[in-house]
Parts: C-alpha cells; sequence; structure tokens
C-alpha cells in the first residue's frame, strides 16, 4: 500500500508530504483547490510521461517520490526478472528536470517509463470515469470472469502450455520451410558431393603428383643427362671415378711425410665414396625410368581435376577440397535428419495441442458455469446503487485458440426496463459505465489481493441513498485493501478513518496547494460545510457528528 508521498515544485504544489494509513482515507476540498493535482502528481510515480508544463518553477526540477509497502503482493519475482533490488518498503521516482527531460527509479536504481509503468500497475489501481473506458475492453471483461470463476491458475497453466505449444509449432514450421530448401539445393549438393568422392581425395598427395607428372613428361632428356652423368663419374677411359683412384694412390704415397697429406687423402677417399655412391643412384635411377605414356595421361587428368575444384571452390589445397566434400556430405545428410526431427516435433506438438486443448476447454467450462452469478451479484448492486431496472449479461462466444483460450466475452447491458442488453459501450452513459465498474472492483476486492485503489470523484451526480451506498462499499473494500477516494458527498466523506482536506493557500505573489490531515472536531465542521455551506448551522454539525459516529 501506498505510505507516504513527497512532490516537489510540480503544479501548484511547492512542496508537501503526504502520509497515508490503511483503510479508507477520505480526500475532500473545494472544486480547483488541486485535488487532481494530487492525482497528477502519483500517476507520474506510476509511468505517465511528463513535460515542462508539469514543473511549477521551470528553473528547478520537480520531484515526486512514493513510498509503498509491497510485501503482500508477492512481487520479488518482478524485481528478480528487471534486475532490481527487492524490499518490502519500495520507493518509486521521478524527477522532471529543467531540460524537460525526466528520470525514473525503482529503490534507487535507473529505470525506464515501462519498467516504472509495469511495477505501478500492480502498486495502484485509479478508477476514475475515464478508467471505465476499461470496460469496454474484451480482455479486461474475460479476466473479469475469469477472477470471478476462480481461473487464474487454470489459466496460467493453459498460457504456459500455450506458449509451448506455440513454439513447438513455430519450430515444426521453421524446420519444415529448412526442409523445402535442403530438398531444392538437394541435387546440386549431391552432384558437387558426388564430384569431389571421385578424386579419392583422402589418397591424393598434390605435391607427388604434380612432381611424378612432370618427371614422366621429360622421361627422355632426363634419361641423357642422368646417362651422361654417369658416364662422367665411371667410364672406364676418362671417368671421375678412375682419376679419383689413381690421385688417391698418389696422395697415399705421401702421407706418411705429413699429417697434413693423410688428412688429404683421407678426404679424398671420402669423395670417391660418395661419387660412388651417386654414381650407383644415377644408374639405378636411369634404368628405373620408362616413357609411360598411359600414366602421364592419367596423372595430367588428376591434376588438372584437382586444380579445376580448386578452382572452383576458391580453394587451393587438397585439405581445403576436403572440407568442402565434409560440408556438401553434411548438407545432403541434413536432407535425412530434417525428416526424423519432423517426425519427432509432429508428434510433440500433437501431444501439446491436445493438452491445451483439453485446458481451453476446462477454462471455458468454468467461465460459462460461473457467469449467470457474476451477472446476478453485479445487478444486485447495481440495484442497489439507484438502478433498479439494470441488467448485465456476459455473452460467451467460442473463437480459434488464442492467448487466452477459446472464448471471447462480451459484457452486455441495459439500464432501462424492456431494452435488450447491448454492449457496454453503445448503451451505457459515462455515470453508468463508472457504477459497473465499481461494482466489478466490490466483487473482485473479496476475490484477490488488489493494490491501493483510488477513486476520482466516481460519485459525481448521486446523492442519498445511492451516495450512502457507495461509501459502504468503500467502506468495505477498505477492510481488505487500502482506499483513497476523492469525494464531494459527506456522505462518503464521513465513513473515512482518514481524512485529508485540499486547498489552495493564495498570497501577494503566488497560489499553492497545501492539504492538512484533519482532527476528530475538524472533520466535523468540514462534513458540515459540505452538508450546508460556508457557513454551517448547529443542525449541520449535528449531522456531520452522526455521520462521523456512524462510520464508526
Amino acid at each position: 500500500m501506498l505510505k507516504h508521498l513527497y512532490v516537489k515544485n510540480f503544479a501548484l504544489i511547492h512542496q508537501l508530504d503526504l502520509n497515508v494509513g490503511s483503510g479508507l482515507t477520505v480526500i475532500t476540498g473545494e472544486t480547483g483547490a488541486g485535488k487532481s493535482i494530487l492525482l497528477g502528481a502519483l500517476n507520474h510515480i506510476l509511468g505517465q510521461r511528463a513535460d515542462l508544463k508539469s514543473l511549477r518553477d521551470t528553473s528547478q526540477k520537480c520531484v515526486i517520490e512514493g513510498e509503498f509497502e509491497i510485501e503482500p503482493y508477492n512481487l520479488q519475482a518482478f524485481f528478480e526478472e528487471q534486475d532490481l533490488d527487492y524490499s518490502h518498503q519500495t520507493i518509486l521516482r521521478r524527477e522532471i528536470l529543467p531540460s524537460g527531460k525526466s528520470r525514473a527509479f525503482i529503490n534507487d536504481s535507473p529505470v525506464n517509463l515501462t519498467q516504472l509503468k509495469a511495477l505501478g500497475e500492480q502498486l495502484v489501481d485509479i478508477h476514475s470515469q475515464h478508467q471505465t473506458l476499461l470496460l469496454q475492453d474484451e480482455g479486461f471483461q474475460l479476466n473479469i470472469l475469469d477472477y470471478f470463476s476462480g481461473n487464474h491458475s487454470l489459466l496460467d497453466d493453459y498460457q504456459k502450455a500455450y506458449k509451448a505449444y506455440k513454439k513447438a509449432q513455430l519450430t515444426l514450421n521453421k524446420r519444415k520451410e529448412e526442409q523445402q530448401k535442403a530438398l531444392a539445393d538437394q541435387d546440386y549438393y549431391t552432384f558437387q558431393l558426388n564430384e569431389l568422392e571421385e578424386l579419392k581425395l583422402d589418397e591424393l598427395n598434390q605435391e607427388e603428383l604434380e612432381e611424378e607428372l612432370n618427371t614422366l613428361s621429360h622421361t627422355e632428356e632426363i634419361k641423357t643427362v642422368l646417362y651422361k652423368c654417369t658416364e662422367a663419374l665411371s667410364g672406364e677411359q676418362n671417368g671421375v671415378h678412375s682419376t679419383l683412384n689413381e690421385l688417391l694412390n698418389d696422395l697415399r704415397k705421401i702421407s706418411g711425410y705429413s699429417e697434413t697429406f693423410a688428412s688429404y687423402a683421407e678426404r679424398m677417399e671420402s669423395v670417391r665414396i660418395e661419387l660412388e655412391d651417386l654414381a650407383a643412384e644415377l644408374e639405378d635411377k636411369q634404368s628405373d625410368l620408362e616413357h609411360n605414356p598411359e600414366r602421364i595421361i592419367t596423372l595430367n587428368d588428376t591434376v588438372n581435376k584437382l586444380n579445376a575444384l580448386q578452382q572452383k571452390h576458391l580453394v587451393n589445397t587438397v585439405e581445403a577440397l576436403i572440407a568442402k566434400r565434409e560440408e556438401f556430405r553434411g548438407k545432403v545428410e541434413d536432407v535425412a535428419s530434417i525428416d526424423d526431427q519432423i517426425h519427432v516435433l509432429e508428434s510433440e506438438v500433437e501431444q501439446l495441442q491436445e493438452q491445451v486443448n483439453a485446458l481451453a476447454q476446462q477454462l471455458s467450462e468454468k467461465r460459462i458455469s460461473h457467469r449467470e452469478a457474476l451477472q446476478k451479484e453485479v445487478e444486485n448492486l447495481l440495484h442497489q446503487l439507484g438502478m433498479p431496472h439494470a441488467v448485465l449479461a456476459v455473452d460467451i462466444k467460442t473463437v480459434p485458440m488464442y492467448g487466452l483460450g477459446i472464448d471471447e466475452v462480451d459484457f452486455l447491458f441495459s439500464a432501462n426496463k424492456g431494452n435488450a442488453p447491448k454492449s457496454l459501450a453503445s448503451v451505457a452513459s459515462g455515470g453508468e459505465l463508472s457504477r459497473v465498474m465499481l461494482s466489478l472492483k466490490y466483487l473482485l476486492s473479496r476475490l484477490k489481493k488488489l493494490p491501493t485503489i483510488i477513486f476520482d470523484e466516481i460519485d459525481t451526480g448521486v446523492s442519498g441513498g445511492i451516495a450512502a451506498k457507495i461509501a459502504t462499499m468503500m467502506q468495505e473494500m477498505a477492510a481488505e485493501m487500502q482506499v483513497l477516494t476523492i469525494t464531494h458527498l459527506p456522505q462518503v466523506a464521513g465513513k473515512g478513518v482518514h481524512h485529508i482536506k485540499v486547498y489552495k493557500e493564495v498570497s501577494e505573489e503566488t497560489t499553492e496547494t497545501q492539504l492538512i490531515h484533519l482532527s476528530e472536531q475538524e472533520r466535523v465542521e468540514e462534513l458540515a460545510k459540505m452538508l450546508s455551506g460556508d457557513q454551517p448551522t448547529e443542525a449541520a454539525r449535528s449531522n456531520a457528528r452522526e455521520l462521523l459516529l456512524g462510520a464508526s
């Protein structure tokens, strides 16, 4: 509930502090004194947009702060979702700067207006003739019926199941779209895969292939060179091998004369051995080489295909082509796996649909079974509020499944005897809508833990017994919740546990809105003025005392 409201530099308010108690608080004051300004300030901390017109002094910032006791409302989940610090004593603050910008805070944490409004809607319900437009909203009407039917736990189960169903349906549709695309591309991917698989890439070494092709393509030239080298090294007449043997023998003859000569002989021996090995390898290689036209054709074909595929796929290694092959293989295999996934998803969607349908049917049955009781309850209250021929009919139509079930609800109303009930929006006046809304809020206060509710002059245009009934209804609601009401009726004002008077204080330079918590004696005087005017009589004071006595 609202415990404290602080306002600074807002409209006609220079600065004020308002402490609010539990139960019924009445707010009175002359027309234009500033009662609506209090509501305006409160609306700003509940998420209403602001501009410079809100500032009393445009050179100073405006500050509006409300302290709420929120423990009964189970709002911890909201604070966790919004990443905000939770406290039983929560403060909503709004600052409007001279620049026209505004800032919002929840427990000193900066928030946006959407977050502020989302929390504010769960803390304060401002009931005015303007708010009766909600009655024309089918979602609001259905919400009323669900509370009356005790459906909120069932509705929560339905909405969770419906959300899961729609999510699974969306996933199924997405996979079907992917399947269609995969099927359309399957021939292309299969062709690319087959083309890459034909080359047996895992067995290929591109450098070795190209080297073998170069060698086979120049066999005669290579054999000629190798023969020439072999003859030069091992030829019997002028071969290097024979010359080295002769030189080595000469070096050995002088090696005994010096270690230096001996080392020359050793080195010459090493050269001779190396050249002998080289000559043997050259001869072997020469013998191995054979002109093989068929092998050349095969190698040319493989290398050309390899180069063409690398150019086609914009890569330059066999490893990169293997990666491409695996990519195409995965896409081809995806078509088969998507089929399996779709079968699983179709089964899941079918099961969820059955579950959602069953819950929707349960919701609908409970709504239908409780609508007559809701109609009678509301009609009974409207009769007590001076509308003896009022009729409320709750029309329920079956519609395709959506987020609230399979029902579409329309409240039909008639205030006059003999007139068939029609949609509230088309037949009810502002005053009638206001009484219908009051009746519904009265019923809701018995069914759920409503937040603080503020009635903004909803008793306008009524008097006598009807005013007394409205006052009694508010008093009964206040036994379960905090109720604030702005009123001009002494019958309503007399029911309050707390009484706040709003007035204007006019000086030579300024006009300011002020307020005061009235004492018991001050309440007598205020009620007497409301009964008989600015100069109350003793009879009026006596009536005022009776009103206060009757409220206690």
